[in-house]
Protein backbone atom coordinates (compact mmCIF):
# COMPACT_ATOMS: atom_id res chain seq x y z
CA UNK A 1 0.00 0.00 0.00
CA UNK A 2 1.43 3.40 -0.93
CA UNK A 3 1.43 5.92 -3.11
CA UNK A 4 1.10 5.23 -6.71
CA UNK A 5 1.45 8.45 -8.47
CA UNK A 6 1.43 12.06 -7.95
CA UNK A 7 0.99 15.34 -10.15
CA UNK A 8 2.02 18.45 -9.09
CA UNK A 9 2.53 20.75 -12.35
CA UNK A 10 -0.40 21.13 -14.06
CA UNK A 11 -0.07 23.33 -17.46
CA UNK A 12 -1.73 26.79 -17.39
CA UNK A 13 -1.82 26.41 -13.31
CA UNK A 14 1.34 27.61 -12.61
CA UNK A 15 2.22 29.81 -9.79
CA UNK A 16 -1.72 29.68 -8.51
CA UNK A 17 -1.59 29.94 -4.76
CA UNK A 18 -2.49 27.60 -3.22
CA UNK A 19 -0.58 24.85 -4.85
CA UNK A 20 -2.86 22.06 -6.09
CA UNK A 21 -1.65 18.22 -6.06
CA UNK A 22 -3.29 15.31 -7.62
CA UNK A 23 -2.33 11.76 -5.54
CA UNK A 24 -3.43 8.43 -6.84
CA UNK A 25 -3.07 5.81 -3.79
CA UNK A 26 -4.37 2.37 -3.18
CA UNK A 27 -4.72 3.65 0.67
CA UNK A 28 -7.73 4.33 3.25
CA UNK A 29 -8.26 7.83 4.75
CA UNK A 30 -7.25 6.45 8.30
CA UNK A 31 -3.77 5.55 6.25
CA UNK A 32 -3.84 8.50 4.26
CA UNK A 33 -3.72 10.89 6.80
CA UNK A 34 -1.43 9.07 9.79
CA UNK A 35 1.47 11.70 9.83
CA UNK A 36 4.35 10.91 7.78
CA UNK A 37 2.62 9.51 4.82
CA UNK A 38 4.30 11.16 1.75
CA UNK A 39 7.75 11.29 3.61
CA UNK A 40 8.52 8.31 1.03
CA UNK A 41 7.16 10.34 -1.58
CA UNK A 42 8.83 13.30 -1.08
CA UNK A 43 12.23 11.17 -1.19
CA UNK A 44 11.36 9.86 -4.12
CA UNK A 45 11.29 13.44 -6.10
CA UNK A 46 7.53 14.91 -5.32
CA UNK A 47 7.88 18.67 -5.05
CA UNK A 48 5.90 18.95 -1.67
CA UNK A 49 4.59 22.80 -0.71
CA UNK A 50 3.35 23.65 2.92
CA UNK A 51 -0.34 24.07 3.22
CA UNK A 52 -0.90 22.86 -0.50
CA UNK A 53 -4.37 21.06 -1.10
CA UNK A 54 -4.26 17.83 -2.70
CA UNK A 55 -7.28 16.18 -4.02
CA UNK A 56 -6.37 12.36 -3.54
CA UNK A 57 -8.05 9.34 -4.41
CA UNK A 58 -8.11 6.56 -2.11
CA UNK A 59 -9.97 3.36 -2.25
CA UNK A 60 -13.01 4.77 -1.05
CA UNK A 61 -12.80 7.17 -3.81
CA UNK A 62 -11.55 11.01 -3.62
CA UNK A 63 -10.46 13.31 -0.76
CA UNK A 64 -9.97 16.69 -0.59
CA UNK A 65 -6.79 17.22 2.04
CA UNK A 66 -4.35 19.55 2.68
CA UNK A 67 -0.20 19.22 3.07
CA UNK A 68 1.24 19.91 6.00
CA UNK A 69 4.67 19.75 7.27
CA UNK A 70 5.63 19.25 11.02
CA UNK A 71 8.94 18.93 12.12
CA UNK A 72 10.22 16.18 9.40
CA UNK A 73 7.26 14.57 8.57
CA UNK A 74 5.11 15.60 5.59
CA UNK A 75 1.16 14.62 5.77
CA UNK A 76 -2.19 14.70 4.57
CA UNK A 77 -4.75 16.27 6.74
CA UNK A 78 -8.27 16.94 6.71
CA UNK A 79 -8.68 21.03 6.08
CA UNK A 80 -8.87 23.10 9.82
CA UNK A 81 -12.36 25.06 8.29
CA UNK A 82 -14.20 21.77 6.76
CA UNK A 83 -15.34 18.46 8.56
CA UNK A 84 -14.24 15.39 9.42
CA UNK A 85 -14.55 12.16 10.95
CA UNK A 86 -12.26 11.32 14.03
CA UNK A 87 -11.07 7.77 13.52
CA UNK A 88 -11.44 4.71 14.08
CA UNK A 89 -15.09 4.01 14.56
CA UNK A 90 -16.92 2.04 15.95
CA UNK A 91 -20.16 0.21 13.98
CA UNK A 92 -23.54 1.18 15.48
CA UNK A 93 -22.46 3.68 17.89
CA UNK A 94 -24.12 7.36 17.66
CA UNK A 95 -22.00 10.12 15.88
CA UNK A 96 -21.80 13.54 18.22
CA UNK A 97 -19.76 16.95 17.07
CA UNK A 98 -16.24 17.82 18.82
CA UNK A 99 -17.08 21.12 17.02
CA UNK A 100 -18.69 23.77 15.93
CA UNK A 101 -16.94 23.14 12.77
CA UNK A 102 -18.54 19.79 12.23
CA UNK A 103 -15.93 17.02 13.15
CA UNK A 104 -17.36 13.91 13.79
CA UNK A 105 -16.41 11.12 16.65
CA UNK A 106 -18.50 9.15 19.14
CA UNK A 107 -18.91 7.99 22.73
CA UNK A 108 -18.81 11.67 24.09
CA UNK A 109 -19.34 11.58 27.64
CA UNK A 110 -22.49 13.66 27.52
CA UNK A 111 -24.38 13.36 23.76
CA UNK A 112 -27.61 16.02 23.60
CA UNK A 113 -30.14 16.42 21.44
CA UNK A 114 -32.25 19.70 21.79
CA UNK A 115 -35.78 18.32 21.42
CA UNK A 116 -36.88 14.40 21.78
CA UNK A 117 -35.00 11.33 21.57
CA UNK A 118 -36.93 7.92 20.41
CA UNK A 119 -36.45 4.42 20.62
CA UNK A 120 -37.67 2.30 17.88
CA UNK A 121 -40.62 2.72 15.63
CA UNK A 122 -44.42 1.82 15.69
CA UNK A 123 -44.39 -1.42 14.74
CA UNK A 124 -40.53 -1.64 15.60
CA UNK A 125 -39.35 -2.11 19.32
CA UNK A 126 -36.89 0.08 20.96
CA UNK A 127 -35.77 0.63 24.86
CA UNK A 128 -34.06 2.99 26.39
CA UNK A 129 -30.91 0.99 28.18
CA UNK A 130 -28.18 1.74 30.78
CA UNK A 131 -25.67 0.14 32.03
CA UNK A 132 -23.54 0.71 35.39
CA UNK A 133 -20.21 1.59 35.78
CA UNK A 134 -18.72 -1.56 36.51
CA UNK A 135 -18.77 -4.55 33.75
CA UNK A 136 -21.38 -8.06 33.94
CA UNK A 137 -23.26 -6.19 36.66
CA UNK A 138 -27.03 -5.79 34.92
CA UNK A 139 -28.59 -2.95 33.32
CA UNK A 140 -31.77 -0.82 33.79
CA UNK A 141 -34.27 -1.05 31.18
CA UNK A 142 -37.23 1.06 29.95
CA UNK A 143 -39.21 -1.42 27.88
CA UNK A 144 -42.24 -0.30 26.12
CA UNK A 145 -45.57 -2.82 26.32
CA UNK A 146 -48.47 -3.42 24.12
CA UNK A 147 -51.65 -1.05 24.98
CA UNK A 148 -54.95 -1.55 24.41
CA UNK A 149 -55.14 1.07 21.69
CA UNK A 150 -52.58 3.52 20.35
CA UNK A 151 -52.83 5.74 23.69
CA UNK A 152 -49.17 7.60 25.09
CA UNK A 153 -47.81 6.20 28.61
CA UNK A 154 -46.33 9.07 30.39
CA UNK A 155 -43.46 9.22 33.55
CA UNK A 156 -43.15 12.48 34.97
CA UNK A 157 -42.14 13.78 37.87
CA UNK A 158 -44.30 16.50 40.49
CA UNK A 159 -42.06 19.57 41.38
CA UNK A 160 -39.81 18.83 43.52
CA UNK A 161 -38.25 20.82 46.59
CA UNK A 162 -34.68 19.84 45.98
CA UNK A 163 -31.96 17.26 44.63
CA UNK A 164 -33.91 13.97 45.01
CA UNK A 165 -32.53 10.08 44.55
CA UNK A 166 -35.64 7.40 44.31
CA UNK A 167 -34.24 3.68 44.62
CA UNK A 168 -36.08 1.27 43.46
CA UNK A 169 -36.24 -1.56 45.94
CA UNK A 170 -35.15 -5.59 45.35
CA UNK A 171 -39.37 -6.95 45.88
CA UNK A 172 -37.43 -10.40 45.48
CA UNK A 173 -39.43 -11.46 42.64
CA UNK A 174 -41.11 -9.40 39.66
CA UNK A 175 -44.12 -7.24 40.74
CA UNK A 176 -45.80 -4.10 40.24
CA UNK A 177 -45.35 -0.76 41.75
CA UNK A 178 -48.40 0.60 44.69
CA UNK A 179 -50.17 3.30 42.35
CA UNK A 180 -51.58 6.84 43.84
CA UNK A 181 -54.77 8.35 40.95
CA UNK A 182 -56.16 10.49 43.57
CA UNK A 183 -57.30 10.17 47.49
CA UNK A 184 -54.71 7.47 48.44
CA UNK A 185 -56.23 3.94 47.36
CA UNK A 186 -54.57 0.64 46.95
CA UNK A 187 -56.40 -1.97 44.49
CA UNK A 188 -57.10 -5.45 46.16
CA UNK A 189 -54.38 -7.66 46.36
CA UNK A 190 -51.71 -4.86 46.39
CA UNK A 191 -48.80 -5.77 48.86
CA UNK A 192 -47.23 -3.03 51.18
CA UNK A 193 -43.11 -3.92 51.34
CA UNK A 194 -41.33 -3.49 54.73
CA UNK A 195 -37.99 -4.19 56.31
CA UNK A 196 -37.06 -5.14 59.67
CA UNK A 197 -34.18 -2.50 59.60
CA UNK A 198 -35.91 0.83 60.58
CA UNK A 199 -35.09 3.65 57.71
CA UNK A 200 -34.42 0.69 54.56
CA UNK A 201 -37.05 -1.21 52.26
CA UNK A 202 -34.25 -3.34 50.64
CA UNK A 203 -33.09 -6.47 52.30
CA UNK A 204 -35.37 -9.06 54.33
CA UNK A 205 -38.75 -7.21 52.63
CA UNK A 206 -42.03 -8.79 53.59
CA UNK A 207 -45.69 -7.90 53.61
CA UNK A 208 -48.03 -7.38 56.28
CA UNK A 209 -51.42 -8.86 56.00
CA UNK A 210 -54.92 -9.01 57.49
CA UNK A 211 -56.24 -12.01 59.19
CA UNK A 212 -58.56 -12.38 56.17
CA UNK A 213 -56.19 -11.16 53.74
CA UNK A 214 -53.44 -8.12 52.24
CA UNK A 215 -53.84 -5.29 54.04
CA UNK A 216 -55.77 -2.74 51.51
CA UNK A 217 -58.73 -1.24 52.51
CA UNK A 218 -61.08 -1.16 55.34
CA UNK A 219 -65.38 -0.28 55.57
CA UNK A 220 -65.31 2.55 58.78
CA UNK A 221 -69.02 1.60 60.18
CA UNK A 222 -68.00 2.87 63.89
CA UNK A 223 -70.64 4.48 65.26
CA UNK A 224 -70.03 7.88 67.31
CA UNK A 225 -68.65 7.22 70.51
CA UNK A 226 -67.92 3.95 69.68
CA UNK A 227 -64.20 1.75 68.48
CA UNK A 228 -63.69 -0.43 65.43
CA UNK A 229 -60.62 -3.49 65.48
CA UNK A 230 -58.60 -4.92 63.08
CA UNK A 231 -56.51 -7.62 63.39
CA UNK A 232 -52.95 -8.03 61.37
CA UNK A 233 -51.29 -10.97 61.11
CA UNK A 234 -47.17 -11.19 60.21
CA UNK A 235 -44.42 -13.23 61.65
CA UNK A 236 -42.20 -10.54 62.13
CA UNK A 237 -44.39 -8.94 64.72
CA UNK A 238 -43.05 -9.56 67.79
CA UNK A 239 -44.62 -8.36 71.56
CA UNK A 240 -41.55 -5.68 71.41
CA UNK A 241 -42.18 -4.64 67.92
CA UNK A 242 -43.60 -0.57 67.18
CA UNK A 243 -46.42 -0.30 64.80
CA UNK A 244 -46.86 2.54 62.66
CA UNK A 245 -51.12 3.72 61.48
CA UNK A 246 -52.27 6.57 59.87
CA UNK A 247 -55.86 6.88 58.65
CA UNK A 248 -56.34 8.60 55.30
CA UNK A 249 -59.39 9.39 53.91
CA UNK A 250 -63.07 8.42 54.45
CA UNK A 251 -65.91 10.41 56.25
CA UNK A 252 -65.68 12.86 59.14
CA UNK A 253 -62.13 11.30 59.50
CA UNK A 254 -60.61 14.73 60.51
CA UNK A 255 -63.24 13.96 63.77
CA UNK A 256 -61.72 13.03 67.13
CA UNK A 257 -60.27 9.53 66.40
CA UNK A 258 -57.47 7.60 68.02
CA UNK A 259 -55.80 5.21 66.90
CA UNK A 260 -53.94 2.20 68.95
CA UNK A 261 -51.76 -0.82 67.79
CA UNK A 262 -50.82 -3.45 70.46
CA UNK A 263 -48.88 -6.01 69.36
CA UNK A 264 -48.21 -9.63 70.10
CA UNK A 265 -46.64 -12.78 68.68
CA UNK A 266 -47.15 -12.70 64.81
CA UNK A 267 -49.87 -10.51 65.39
CA UNK A 268 -51.22 -6.97 66.00
CA UNK A 269 -54.64 -5.42 66.89
CA UNK A 270 -54.87 -1.95 65.19
CA UNK A 271 -58.09 -0.30 67.24
CA UNK A 272 -60.21 2.94 65.73
CA UNK A 273 -61.62 4.79 68.27
CA UNK A 274 -64.14 7.69 67.54
CA UNK A 275 -64.32 10.21 70.20
CA UNK A 276 -67.31 12.02 68.96
CA UNK A 277 -70.18 10.50 70.22
CA UNK A 278 -72.89 12.38 68.00
CA UNK A 279 -71.15 11.57 64.09
CA UNK A 280 -70.54 8.03 63.45
CA UNK A 281 -67.24 7.45 60.92
CA UNK A 282 -68.35 6.56 57.33
CA UNK A 283 -66.78 5.25 54.03
CA UNK A 284 -63.69 3.67 53.37
CA UNK A 285 -59.95 4.30 55.43
CA UNK A 286 -56.37 3.03 54.33
CA UNK A 287 -54.05 1.98 56.77
CA UNK A 288 -49.84 1.74 56.42
CA UNK A 289 -47.88 -0.09 58.50
CA UNK A 290 -44.27 -0.11 59.11
CA UNK A 291 -42.12 -2.63 61.74
CA UNK A 292 -38.99 -1.67 63.22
Amino acid sequence: MAVLSWTTEVTGFEGIVPKLLYIETNDTFATITTSGYLNPSVEAGMEFTNEAMALVMSTTGPLWLQTSLVGANHSLVSPANSSSVILPTIASHIATYTNTIGTLSENAATAINGGNIQAGLSGTAGSLISFPATAARGSLQVVGANSAGDTVTVITNASQGGARTYTIPDAGASGSFMLNTGPTTMAAGSKILLDKAPGTCVANAVTINKSAGVVTTEALTTAGGAAQAITLTNSLIGTTSVLLCQVQGGTNTTQDINVVAVPGNGSAVVTIYNNTAATALNGTIIFSFAVF
